[in-house]
């Protein structure tokens, strides 16, 4: 593996044994976040005309989850080895975006931009917006608004999904939901950094978007409108349909982890079924060469084990809220009743104080009261004696 520049500022592995052959990867998992085309009109018309920001940045992006499977997390090391490698071969520092993690496991965003600055692309083809990307002409308005944009192939994206009794045609994006089970078909390239010294920033770009398997969602979408507004006329390419052969076993989530090449089934344009080295796709590096970062599956119990798990998860988490509200309820009345226990106690205490003073003064005007029948006792036992000594005398 080596790491060939595209003709910008961009830099992609290829693979020194295919005669530079760009190097794409696949990983396996549920679709947890979307921002695919068509794009809304109001959201891109709203408030004033776009400027050339607006398209720069526009993106087709995916975010996959692990759902609680440990294979899904050991595929997201394999990346790190890759920023490894990287790094040992440009010479400089090469950062990576760590992965967000959920209650469900680590998750994986890979993106690709819709429009590339023609200063960038000079002599890139440019490919027409299909009226699978962009039903309603938004896209098309924008180019023109703007011609210092183009669509190339580095902005494409193939929209695919396995081929079966129960599903016919080709998919749109607007067909993917959050829950489906897909596979993503990337490069990984490096993108210099700004305002931070010499460096580079390692980034997944999005080749092809395959549909595994919508039996999380497709219950709930049955009766959804995927396709939009009716086409209108434009280039036709063909397309890619991944074709699982006649067995109709489910996919799976995959493995992620570097293995060999992997041989894809394709659905040639006009119906005949053949197999080659990865899906057909145009690219500048001659043919492209798929590496598996995750085609070991497991079965589809699996998958509803961790929805089940993951259910299991959101009512333990609710048990524990309604736990810790009523924990605070108890401690809000504890801590009502400490403060009237407080309060009753300073009354009390305050009550102590005041009998104690009355005490204090019923004590002093009792010794008061003694001294005062002390001398009345004096006085009375003076008249006795007094009356005594009268008497005597009278009977004298």
């Amino acid at each position: 593996m080596d790491v060939a520049s595209n003709g910008n500022n961009l830099k992609f592995a290829t693979d020194l044994a295919n005669e530079g052959a760009e190097m794409q990867y696949e990983v396996t998992g549920v679709l947890w976040a979307k921002d695919l085309p068509p794009p809304s009109t109001v959201r891109i018309n709203y408030g004033s005309r776009p400027d050339s920001t607006t398209l720069r940045f526009m993106k087709q992006s995916v975010t996959l989850v692990a759902m609680q499977s440990h294979v899904f997390e050991e595929g997201a090391k394999e990346l790190e080895r890759l920023r490894n490698f990287f790094a040992r071969t440009v010479g400089v520092n090469v950062a990576i975006f760590n992965a967000a993690k959920t209650l469900h496991g680590s998750t994986m965003d890979i993106a690709t931009r819709m429009f590339t600055s023609s200063k960038d692309a000079p002599e890139e083809e440019h490919i027409s917006l299909s009226a699978d990307i962009d039903p309603d002409g938004v896209l098309r308005l924008l180019l023109e608004s703007e011609p210092g944009f183009v669509h190339c192939m580095d902005n494409h994206v193939d929209y695919l999904r396995v081929a079966s009794e129960s599903s016919s045609g080709k998919p749109t994006p607007a067909r993917f939901r959050e829950g489906d089970i897909v596979t993503c078909t990337f490069a990984l390239a490096l993108v210099p950094r700004k305002g931070r010294g010499n460096g580079y920033t390692m980034i997944k770009v999005l080749r092809q978007l395959a549909l595994e398997h919508e039996m999380p969602t497709q219950d709930g979408v049955a009766s959804d409108h995927f396709n939009g507004s009716p086409p209108r006329p434009s280039l036709k390419r063909p397309r890619s349909v991944f074709d699982i052969g006649e067995s109709l076993n489910p996919p799976n989530l995959g493995k992620l982890s570097i293995s060999d090449k992997k041989q894809i089934a394709v659905m040639k344009p006009g119906g005949s079924r053949s197999f080659s080295e990865g899906a057909p796709r145009g690219s500048r590096f001659k043919p492209i060469v798929v590496k598996s970062i995750g085609q070991d599956l497991t079965s589809n119990a699996r998958l509803q084990k961790a929805i089940d798990d993951r259910e299991t998860l959101i009512m333990d988490a609710q048990r524990k809220i309604k736990a810790l509200k009523d924990d605070k309820k108890s401690t809000r009345r504890a801590e009502r009743d400490r403060d009237r226990a407080i309060t009753n106690e300073r009354r009390a205490r305050e009550e102590v104080k005041r009998l104690l003073t009355v005490n204090k003064d019923l004590s002093t005007k009792n010794r008061e009261l003694q001294v005062k029948y002390a001398k009345l006792k004096d006085v009375l036992k003076g008249i006795e004696e007094t009356a005594r000594v009268a008497h005597a005398a009278k009977e004298a």
